[in-house]
Order: C-alpha cells, then structure tokens, then sequence
C-alpha cells in the first residue's frame, strides 16, 4: 500500500500558493497570498477525500484533475477584488493555484 502524507501535500500546494502570488500578485501579494490559502483551504476537504481515493486507486488522476477545474469558480478571491486588481489578473491567479493542486496530485501515486 502506498503511504501518502496529506499533510505534507497541503503544505506544499500553501507554498505553491505563496509562489504564485508572489509572481502574479505584483503589488498585491499579500492579497493574493490571502485568497490562494483561503481557495486551498476552502478546498481542503475535498482534497483530503480526492486524494485518499486517488492513493486507493478509486479515482483516476483525469477524475480528479475534472473535480478540482470544477472547484475553480468557487474561489471568491476577495482580498484581491476588493483591493482593485483587474478581473483578468484574478482570474490567472485563481488558474494558477488550480493548476497547481493539478500537477502536485500527480506525484501522489
């Protein structure tokens, strides 16, 4: 059986988060360090679920990549809204963390 650590792999998508806010945010990274935790956190749950069922080989990668796009429009990024950045930047911040928990699911198993 493989051992999978959720913890660890959550740690590494907030990291991934930071990354991200640091290279798309600009001027508003503290605001899009905020909003990428908060999606991830937001998440969080269904990742443990997801996860769990990709490392039990009960959910294909292509599944699980199909259920998290599906979560993307529920990332509310409301600190970078309210502190005026564009639609579009947002929207690439909020690509990019999907994106991230993507490809950091396919070193699961």
């Amino acid at each position: 059986m493989v051992t999978f650590h959720f913890d660890q792999f959550f740690e590494t998508l907030k990291t991934g988060a930071v990354e991200i806010a640091k290279a798309e945010g600009k001027e508003f990274v503290k605001e899009a360090t905020t909003d990428g935790k908060e999606f991830l956190d937001d998440l969080k749950d269904d990742l443990v679920r997801w996860t769990k069922l990709v490392v039990e080989k009960k959910l294909t990668k292509d599944e699980f990549k199909f259920l998290v796009n599906g979560q993307k429009d529920l990332a509310k990024m409301h600190a970078l809204t309210q502190a005026g950045m564009a639609a579009v930047r947002i929207d690439r911040i909020r690509v990019a963390v999907v994106d991230l928990v993507i490809k950091a699911a396919q070193t699961i198993v």
